[in-house]
């Protein structure tokens, strides 16, 4: 059974199988891949759901019950620095995890880098009652650490937020210069035309895609033809 659909994204379902287990489902992914990457990740410490089963592109995990980050920074804008801290937290924790076994590479191969989320934003952080949790390692790889902060950067910077936020002025820029004053504003910066390459290539609508080369365009790196 696939149990009570519970969510959905832009590639995936997610549904509660009952006993406190999540199934995510996500057609063309190697959902055993993942797991891997996951255990990796908890194995140095990074908090991610605890993996129970893979098969195919089916994905049991324990449930994490709490609030997402982004719901919790809608709820609470006057923490929204310390909220933020999160997010560099996470990364933080990111640049002691080895690369991963079997994991694919962006970028060349080299001794200095590390494993990389690629997805690390607020709906992608639980806030659970014994801490934060990062889940949707779906694009997980081994790579740059600058490239990975400057993906969540891109994120803050350049996609389509809740609309609560969208309308509140000054919010997208208070979010991005407090992520970026967490994370360190030139150890992002060091990976952003990477991660805009990348994320140019995906189906993120010209609005986002427009930001994202005004965003390169302001800080003197190159940007991509349309």
């Amino acid at each position: 059974m696939d149990g009570d659909l519970i969510a959905r994204g832009r590639a995936s379902t997610v549904h509660d199988l009952g006993g406190g287990r999540l199934l995510r489902r996500a057609p063309g992914s190697d959902a055993e891949r993942e797991a891997s990457v996951m255990r990796h990740a908890a194995s140095f410490g990074v908090p991610v759901p605890r993996v129970l089963e893979a098969n195919g592109s089916d994905l049991v995990m324990e449930r994490v019950d709490g609030p997402t980050l982004a719901a919790e920074l809608l709820a609470r804008p006057q923490q929204l620095a310390e909220l933020v801290q999160v997010l560099a937290g996470l990364h933080a924790l990111l640049d002691e995890v080895p690369p991963a076994p079997g994991a694919p590479w962006v970028g060349a191969e080299t001794g200095e880098a590390r494993l990389v989320h690629l997805d690390l934003h607020p709906l992608n952080v639980i806030c659970s009652p014994s801490g934060p949790v990062l889940i949707d390692w779906t694009d997980a790889a081994n790579g740059s650490r600058a490239m990975d902060r400057a993906s969540t950067w891109l994120v803050l910077a350049c996609h389509e937020l809740p609309a609560e936020v969208e309308a509140i002025p000054g919010a997208r820029e208070a979010l991005v210069e407090a992520f970026l004053a967490a994370a360190g504003r030139e150890r992002s910066r060091g990976g952003l035309e990477a991660a805009a390459a990348r994320q140019l290539a995906q189906d993120l609508g010209e609005r986002a895609h427009a930001r994202m080369r005004a965003l390169l365009a302001s800080e003197g790196l190159a940007v991509p033809a349309p």
